[in-house]
């Protein structure tokens, strides 16, 4: 026995409940006293560092804590239920954990062995031919994206913001991109070509810190500053330290991504699909140092405040695509990071489905409406995407940012009439001051005042009335770009599968049944230019019907997963809720439905008292507003995506070199495909009244119907045709007609009980009653007695044979089986 079972044994647990909510109360006062935010540095600290002031925090209260963690395992043990116990204290208490655990188990050759498996990750990141591999990509990720910049680019762009910085290194610049120019087909081995200084550039990563503040929008993480660049150097590093485990291997090297908030479910483990993208943030962030927070249990804010970063979604970067793609797919960031996000495990790993659904699920909640248009978060992001690292601010007042962009002369235009009435003033907007040379002005630090803040806000309209921002068009981009570098052929194929899909026919089979696991993987098909034939699902884009179907689908399977939620993952309960539901919100009353037959009266067919069944209802509006709330919520959302596909595959289409040019564009830097975001920008994102082409009225009918329908195929399975719902409340009269005959069946099952325990003395009594033409009539109701059910069959044959009358007991025996017949023949020969 473990220790935790003799203690439980010995002593009970009753008391180890009482003491377990002090105790925790206790160390999370000592958390709170002993550990804050201060405890934690991320900029400018070293990925051992990082390691170093885990252990430190993780020290401090680490004996309360296991004293705490055995305390709620005694209160959580019990000697009747073992087995549950047993799957308590190995973590598998969820519901399909185990499953998910033996799927895990079966992709890692059988058995998860953590230390082993541990070794085996150090050992290959810790070779040299990975931290060759990684130098290599590095490196050609920087020689592609100097060799891909326009002539403006790079003398009006880069090369400004290198003289700002080191005027010496535009020298070495030239240097190399003449030899990048020069050489026909180059690897990472030209860097041997270089001299001395420019191989440093390059080595050394300054030379991709001037390219990502002059062509990226200087991204970085808000945790560390540190740029694309420098957390992929930590990857080199990993022969510097020793590593209790997985989780301090991802606290020392990690990669940038985006905060999201994520929703849960113990299905989700089984189905990565399931799992709820809520929000995605566009402040940029870095797993090592949100593992290393999460560990120490200190939580960590974004720049916009809110709620702490839980969890970041990791893209390969279009800025670093080559070693991104290679960091992003190994088994410590793309399996185990990925299990920890998806599942809070990191031995939950069950394929490259995890991986992909992240991003599905992530692009799907962009097109989430919100209320309002921009929000505050929403202006200081974009300008820091167009302005950080290359805009100025006044050095006076600090106002910012300010494009003073390749104008070194501020004098030369200044107060300039252009274009009639304009007047180019370079001063600052809000206090005047000004200064001719670029030196004088500070580098904007990327805040924004609050009065060019309020008078966006004022001046941005309404989410309904606007298309996207630029950032969430950028991001949906960035996920795009993401997918089609990290999906294999076979992958690319089974999403072309499903476009084609969609593509044929006017009502789809959306369902799990035809392979789709999730809903966003019909946003992936849709949206993906390499994916599916262009003409085709802009034809399908443009079907009404076809719309319908994924909405439809999307409430059937939201409709599943949330009576499951409220009946605690019982079917028939949550079918009984269900019923009850529909019930109340069509005000369908059990005097309406149909009622049974005289217990000694056969029911009709089903179809027959289906046809004379009521269909009217009378709807509860409170029950009604709330369902039309959650299903508008669904709609806009999808209608909101399948508008922005549409613009999105037309302008794909129209723009020379189609995705792929688009592709390299977003490898070059943000100018080179803002003609895109603005063309997405402008473009209509049409409300579900004007896809669907209804009034206010019919909508809100739409919206109703479909929510019940979705209760209905979802819950009670009772599918419905898809044309249904774009008939006037026509699914509403359909579900009231269904609900009554729910409620008649209900009482046939009661007529069944109450005729099993009083059928047989009732046939008995009427038989014994009956002359000898009414039994003969009762009889061949069948053709032969055995068709009976029980009640009836016995009750006919007791009467017979107690009535002694032999016409009686011929009539049924001349019907009844062979073996029947001979048995009871000779006994009842004499009356005959």
């Amino acid at each position: 026995k473990t220790k935790v079972q003799v203690v439980a044994a010995k002593h009970g647990v009753k008391v180890a409940k009482e003491c377990a909510p002090k105790l925790a109360a206790l160390v999370k006062a000592l958390e709170a006293r002993n550990i804050t935010r201060n405890n934690l540095q991320f900029v400018g600290v070293s990925p051992k560092e990082r390691i170093h002031q885990y252990r430190i925090i993780r020290d401090l209260c680490n004996e309360a804590r296991v004293l705490r963690n055995q305390v709620l395992d005694i209160a959580n043990f019990s000697e009747e239920g073992s087995e549950k116990t047993a799957d308590f204290l190995n973590g598998r208490q969820m519901k399909y954990a185990t499953k998910a655990l033996r799927r895990a188990a079966r992709l890692n050759d059988g058995i998860v062995d953590v230390k082993a498996e541990r070794k085996a990750i150090y050992k290959k990141l810790n070779c040299s031919e990975f931290r060759d591999r990684l130098r290599s990509a590095m490196c050609m990720d920087v020689f592609d994206n100097l060799s891909r910049l326009s002539h403006y680019q790079f003398h009006c762009v880069l090369l400004p913001i290198i003289q700002r910085s080191n005027n010496a290194h535009i020298i070495l610049l030239k240097e190399i991109q003449q030899k990048l120019k020069h050489a026909i087909q180059y690897d990472a081995t030209i860097v041997k070509e270089f001299t001395s200084p420019a191989k440093e550039l390059v080595i050394s990563g300054k030379l991709s810190g001037y390219l990502n503040v002059a062509m990226h929008g200087d991204r970085k993480s808000f945790f560390t500053l540190s740029s694309p660049w420098e957390h992929l150097a930590e990857w080199g590093e990993f022969d510097k330290q020793e590593f209790d485990s997985i989780w301090e291997m991802l606290m020392f090297a990690g990669s940038i991504g985006y905060p999201i908030t994520v929703e849960r479910s113990s299905a989700s483990q089984m189905n990565p699909y399931l799992l709820s993208v809520k929000e995605i943030r566009a402040s940029l962030a870095d797993t090592a140092s949100l593992c290393c927070a999460h560990r120490s249990e200190i939580p960590v804010y974004g720049p916009e405040g809110g709620s702490p970063v839980q969890d970041i979604l990791v893209l390969i970067d279009p800025s670093m695509p080559r070693s991104s793609k290679m960091i992003c797919g190994s088994k410590l960031l793309g399996e185990k990071y990925t299990s920890a996000v998806v599942s809070r495990d990191l031995e939950m790993y069950s394929g490259f489905n995890m991986r992909v659904a992240l991003h599905s699920n992530g692009l799907f909640s962009l097109f989430a409406c919100r209320d309002m248009g921009q929000d505050k978060s929403d202006i200081v992001a974009n300008l820091r995407r167009m302005y950080m690292g290359r805009a100025f601010m006044c050095s006076s007042c600090g106002f910012g940012p300010i494009d003073h962009f390749a104008c070194s002369d501020l004098m030369a235009h200044h107060r300039q009439r252009v274009g009639g009435a304009a007047v180019v003033n370079n001063a600052c907007p809000r206090c005047g001051w000004f200064s001719s040379s670029l030196h004088d002005w500070s580098t904007w630090d990327g805040n924004v005042c609050d009065e060019f803040i309020l008078s966006k806000l004022k001046s941005s309209p309404k989410a309904v009335e606007c298309g996207l921002s630029e950032v969430t068009i950028d991001l949906i981009l960035r996920i795009l770009y993401s997918f089609d570098k990290m999906s294999s052929e076979v992958v690319k194929d089974e999403y072309s599968k499903l476009a084609t899909m969609m593509t044929k026919g006017e009502y789809l089979d959306l369902s799990a049944r035809s392979g789709i696991l999730g809903m966003s993987q019909i946003l992936i098909a849709i949206l993906h230019p390499s994916v599916g034939n262009e003409n085709e699902i802009i034809s399908a884009l443009n079907l009404e019907s076809c719309l319908v179907s994924v909405i439809q689908e999307e409430c059937v399977r939201s409709a599943r997963q949330r009576f499951r939620m409220k009946s605690g993952g019982d079917k028939e309960t949550a079918r009984m809720l269900a019923t009850e539901w529909i019930t109340e919100v069509l005000g369908v009353e059990a005097t309406s439905a149909p009622f049974t037959r005289p217990q000694m009266q056969a029911e009709p067919s089903i179809e027959n008292v289906r046809q004379d069944c009521h269909d009217w209802y009378e709807v509860n509006s409170k029950l009604a507003v709330a369902e039309m709330k959650h299903v508008q919520g669904v709609v806009t959302q999808w209608c909101r995506a399948w508008s922005f596909a549409r613009n999105f595959r037309e302008t794909v289409a129209s723009r020379e070199g189609g995705w792929q040019k688009i592709m390299s564009d977003m490898e070059t830097g943000l100018s080179s495909y803002q003609d895109v975001v603005n063309a997405l920008k402008m473009a209509k994102i049409d409300t579900p009244q004007e896809l669907l082409g209804m009034n206010h009225k019919e909508i809100q009918s739409f919206f109703l119907g479909i929510g019940v329908g979705g209760i209905l195929a979802g819950v009670l399975d009772k599918s419905c045709q898809v044309e249904s719902y774009l008939q006037h409340d026509a699914i509403l009269h359909e579900a009231a007609r269904e609900m009554r005959m729910i409620i008649y069946m209900d009482r046939v099952r009661e007529k069944m009980i109450k005729w099993k325990l009083t059928g047989e003395s009732e046939v008995y009594y009427e038989a014994m009653a009956a002359d000898i033409a009414q039994f003969h009539g009762m009889v061949s109701m069948r053709s032969h007695v055995h068709g009976f059910d029980k009640p009836t069959f016995w009750g006919l044959w007791n009467a017979a044979k107690n009535s002694k009358d032999a016409e009686k007991i011929s009539l049924f025996l001349e019907t009844a089986a062979e073996s029947f017949h001979h048995k009871y023949f000779d006994e009842f020969a004499k009356f005959m």
